[in-house]
């Protein structure tokens, strides 16, 4: 009679430990997985005065500033304007909270499909690399607008 009862025991020690494993493993991936909070970020990408269509705006988030990590990113229309997603197999709108740095790509000149040379990229080269990029913008909690000059970072 001892010995069916240590089994008992045993059987009931390994069912805890294997649901006390599970759901660990679930609050982790749930945990891990979620989305953080965003702020919805729109704004204009312009040289000067002249607005800057097909350019590609990425935000990243600061490495050892935000939570997550995951980029926003938006290809701006023919007015430069620009509304962000969130970069997260859930997607979404908007940027995660915090600091980020930004790089912007001149899609109009690197996806050149027309006969003839590619128009010259528009984009000063440190705005192209997230090392050298001099634009960094904090994103708030709720809607806000970051316009972006490149003639004046």
């Amino acid at each position: 009679m001892p010995a069916r009862v240590e089994d008992m025991h045993s059987s009931y020690s390994s069912k805890l430990a294997t649901i006390t494993v599970a759901t660990l493993l679930c609050v982790l991936v749930v945990g891990c997985d979620s989305t953080p909070e965003l702020g919805i970020v729109t704004g204009t990408v312009k040289a000067g005065d002249e607005p800057l269509g097909e350019v590609m705006v990425q935000f990243m988030p600061e490495p050892g500033k935000n939570k997550n990590g995951m980029m926003s990113s938006a290809l701006t229309d023919e007015n430069g304007q620009y509304r962000l997603g969130y970069s997260h197999r859930d997607g979404g709108e908007g940027a995660e909270i915090g600091m980020h740095l930004v790089i912007l790509k001149d899609y109009a000149s690197e996806n050149h499909r027309g006969k003839g040379q590619p128009p010259p990229i528009r984009i000063p080269k440190p705005m192209r690399q997230v090392g050298d990029t001099p634009l960094r913008f904090e994103v708030k909690p709720g809607e806000q607008t970051i316009d972006i000059d490149i003639l004046s970072p």
